[in-house]
């Protein structure tokens, strides 16, 4: 069971809009490429392991605060015995 669908972060959404309505400098153009290479592999991968007919539970893009720090686990799956964070 998907506990937490994976959402296209905000920062892409902004920067897709940006990307059609003006021409983005070298920088931001290959950031933008990074952040949408990054997403589509991220809903590849979920579209191979969320349809697995498992009584596991799958949490998407989960943020952590640690020690004033954000992390980012890309999928945690939590099964009977064992909990798999997937970075």
């Amino acid at each position: 069971m998907i506990y937490k669908y994976r959402k296209e972060s905000e920062e892409l959404t902004v920067l897709r809009q940006l990307n059609l309505r003006l021409k983005l400098s070298e920088k931001d153009s290959h950031y933008f490429r990074s952040l949408e290479k990054g997403f589509i592999g991220e809903k590849m991968f979920d579209e191979l392991v969320d349809n697995i007919s498992c009584n596991w539970f799958i949490i998407n893009d989960l943020f952590l605060e640690v020690n004033n720090s954000f992390i980012q686990i890309d999928k945690v799956i939590i099964a009977s015995k064992k909990v798999l964070f997937l970075k």
